[in-house]
């Protein structure tokens, strides 16, 4: 009676994500929602659409790098000389 009831609360509360082994710790929604922009319009590219697929092609490039800018910077400020490299190299691997 009471595992069915913990698990049914954690059913109800803990999110169902899957970690991916690539994991990129600096993607949020705006990204998705961007690069979903660009693939759609990527799709059926003609002489009319360029242009737009372009800009958005664009728009989706600079919020990726200003993200993984400001995630670096973000992870930098928490550096000290104790900071394991293997935990630097790891955060260099995903960016």
């Amino acid at each position: 009676m009471f595992n069915k009831a913990v698990l049914q609360a954690a059913a109800h509360s803990i999110p169902k994500t899957k970690l991916k082994p690539r994991s990129k710790p600096y993607w949020s929604d705006e990204l998705s929602q961007l690069v979903k922009r660009r693939n759609k319009l990527g799709r059926n590219i003609n002489a009319e659409n360029r242009k737009e697929w372009l800009a958005a092609a664009r728009e989706a490039a600079e919020a990726i790098k200003r993200a993984k800018r400001e995630h670096w910077q973000q992870f930098a400020s928490t550096l000290s000389i104790k900071t394991e490299p293997s935990k630097v190299y790891g955060v260099l691997d995903v960016l």
